[in-house]
């Protein structure tokens, strides 16, 4: 809530006075207000080092005294309750925070309690939020953005890790540090990660998904992924996504970012329907991990082939290793999209190519760990794609089982096995991969009607799955035969029915099923 629509009390709007000193910290100003505390640019006296300190503040049920500056509930049992309930859930946050540790989150360095209330201090950053830090959403681009989108799943991947969701994520609680690092911050309502109902209803216009406002909605990783799905979506448009809930009553008739020409001129299609998938209302339709998500994108870091082949040979020559290896050695460097051609003849004209069986399995390695260029150096020395592992798994059906995208697209680029194409389509279909089925479903000859060895056809696989999205998918393909039967002499309609997977059923009546 912002300061315009605080609700005021006669000394609501009291912070602390500049010059006053809290235990060792100096104030120096305020930074700003929210409806439950303050926030101060402050000194630590005996440092010098600056800091930001958070001050328990609720203005709906308590004030300060002008004279003392002691905070105390307004009148009535119930401030008073609401009051002390505030100080331990603040408290909660500190130590919460304080067993927190990943360079995309604020640290909180102290916490105390002093003039009737809490407080806690964190680092000051010195940065804008991202509201006022980003480009203008018609220059923003995908050099900008995908780097701290990637950044921002990071930490949310190592906040999920720790059990615990974020729940209030959007453009003024991240900050831009240095221009180009996220630092998430205000974790006021932060709760244990449970797909449970949750017990405290947050709710920011625009950014809360509805399983977050409704009766009996689960939350979990998707709850925050959709969140940050609407900062990236206000980033790129400037304008908030409409409310769940409304899109809910509506039918959902908001725009989906992949299919807006302009933005592709600034964004690939990978980027923007990853947004979209993040800000599905079905939460099965979400990513359902910032991992996944993460992995979707483009890799932002850069690559710096010159300094890689310094370290290594540096690294060879202090541990006198055989340079005979380091051809092959360098490919498991080269992990990163965008290496120029001549770049890797020139660093791969070392030494020999070793022999068709490592490169299968540094291929297999390579794609089990989603590293796109790797793979690409690895099919240019002419690694076999069709070998399998031990389990009977090819690298194209390993790189679907991990979600890793951009390996599915440079795999199909060499010659395919169509029986293996086959497979990683039913495997895609049944995890709900729409961003791995495109690219799937774009390989002549590929059948969505043909059964596997377990007698499914990717078509039942979905509709069993409850997949809707990659269910659209294969619903789209020409000619497709919706009324398929699988080994068992089923119709997709059939299993979706019995599993009660009603957006499947949904589908596949208005596809003549």
């Amino acid at each position: 809530m912002d300061n315009e629509t605080l609700p005021r009390n006669e000394a609501s709007g009291l912070a602390l006075p500049p010059g006053l000193v809290l235990g060792k910290y100096r104030i120096v100003r305020k930074l700003g207000q929210g409806g439950f505390g303050i926030t101060y640019f402050a000194q630590d006296t005996q440092t010098g080092d600056e800091v930001v300190i958070k001050e328990n503040l609720p203005f709906y049920y308590s004030k300060r005294c002008e004279d003392t500056l002691e905070v105390s509930p307004l009148g009535g049992p119930d401030a008073k309750a609401l009051y002390e309930k505030s100080i331990l859930r603040f408290i909660q946050e500190t130590r919460l925070l304080a067993r927190l540790s990943h360079p995309n989150i604020v640290p909180v360095v102290a916490g105390f309690q002093a003039l009737g209330t809490a407080y806690y201090v964190m680092p000051w950053v010195g940065a804008c939020d991202l509201q006022n830090a980003a480009p203008e959403p018609n220059v923003i681009n995908e050099a900008w953005l995908v780097p701290i989108l990637y950044d921002l799943l990071g930490a949310l991947d190592y906040l999920h890790g720790q059990n615990l969701l974020h729940r209030d994520l959007k453009p003024n609680n991240i900050l831009l540090k240095d221009g180009r690092t996220p630092i998430i911050i205000d974790f006021g309502t932060a709760r244990a990660l449970k797909t449970e109902v949750s017990a405290t209803k947050v709710s920011t216009p625009g950014y809360t998904p509805a399983e977050q406002v409704t009766k009996g909605g689960k939350r979990g990783a998707w709850t925050d992924l959709y969140t940050l799905g609407a900062t990236c979506y206000r980033l790129i448009t400037g304008s908030n996504p409409q409310e769940a809930v409304s899109r809910i009553v509506s039918g959902d008739k908001m725009p989906r970012l992949a299919d807006d020409p302009e933005l592709r001129k600034r964004f690939s299609v990978a980027v923007l329907e990853g947004v979209d998938k993040a800000l599905m209302l079905e939460t099965s339709d979400r990513w359902q991990s910032a991992k996944d998500w993460q992995r979707s994108l483009p890799d932002p870091r850069p690559y710096d082939l010159a300094r890689e082949i310094r370290v290594l040979k540096e690294k060879l020559a202090a541990a006198e290793e055989d340079k005979k290896n380091l051809r092959f050695m360098l490919t498991e460097l080269l992990e990163r999209d965008g290496v120029p051609e001549e770049a890797l003849e020139e660093a791969l004209g070392t030494g020999p190519v070793p022999g068709p069986a490592e490169l299968s399995e540094a291929l297999q390695e390579a794609v089990a760990a989603g590293q796109t260029s790797r793979v690409r150096v690895l099919l240019h020395l002419g690694a076999d794609l069709n070998a399998v592992t031990p389990e009977g798994a090819n690298s194209l059906l390993l790189a679907v089982q991990g979600g890793h995208t951009a390996c599915v697209a440079v795999l199909l680029s060499g010659p395919e096995d169509c029986e293996q194409v086959q497979e990683a389509l039913r495997v895609a279909a049944q995890n709900g991969r729409a961003d791995i089925l495109r690219y799937l479903l774009a390989v002549p000859g590929v059948n969505v009607c043909a059964c596997g060895a377990d007698g499914q056809t990717p078509l039942h696989l979905a509709a069993l799955a409850g997949q809707a999205e990659a269910l659209r998918l294969l619903l789209s393909v020409p000619g497709v035969n919706v009324c398929c039967r699988n080994a068992a002499g089923e119709v997709p309609l059939q299993l979706a029915e019995v599993w009660g997977h009603s957006a499947c059923v949904s589908l596949l009546k208005s596809a003549g099923g």
